[in-house]
């Protein structure tokens, strides 16, 4: 995706409510690494032969993996200072709380967010998709159990890897 974010982002905070903010920000995430996952996941199903319900399972179970690791790569970006599409969820719960503050200049803005907020407000969203991971392989039971393990163990693994850099554990 070639956009220019910063100007995305303005646009989103001036005109658009924090729903649709949220949104937008859940459908790149959609359109760039959850996507990437679940093509991967369901590559990896149809390769084993899967049943096709067995292989959507997996491309839904790809896409929750990947929205967790996306969510923890974007919190690295902002803990590290970086203004990218990485914080319009921020940006859209900062608006939740400070109504109409002036959301023109975005190192400002970014730069009041409380970062404790951030960080459990992201913590708290990835560790949801993870669980929806997790929960995909348990209702699964043609997985043999040393998979089913390890594919419920991978999604902790990669986010925590993700996070060490900026010293977050989920």
């Amino acid at each position: 995706l070639d956009i220019d974010v910063t100007a995305r982002i303005k646009e989103l905070i001036k005109n658009k409510n924090i729903e649709e903010i949220i949104r937008e920000y859940f459908n790149i995430i959609n359109l760039k690494t959850a996507s990437l996952f679940s093509v991967a996941c369901r590559a990896g199903a149809i390769e084993a032969k899967a049943p096709e319900d067995l292989i959507e399972n997996m491309a839904r179970y790809g896409r929750e993996v990947g929205i967790a690791y996306q969510l923890a790569d974007d919190l690295v970006d902002m803990l590290s200072g970086k203004l990218d599409d990485s914080i319009m969820l921020a940006v859209a719960r900062f608006k939740e709380h400070a109504g109409d503050a002036d959301t023109n200049d975005l190192t400002d803005l970014f730069k009041s967010i409380d970062k404790e907020f951030l960080k459990s407000m992201y913590i708290e969203e990835i560790k949801k998709h993870i669980e929806k991971a997790q929960s995909i392989v348990s209702s699964e039971k043609r997985i043999n159990p040393d998979f089913a393990k390890i594919l419920k163990e991978a999604p902790v693994y990669i986010v925590n890897k993700m996070l060490e850099s900026v010293g977050v554990v989920i």
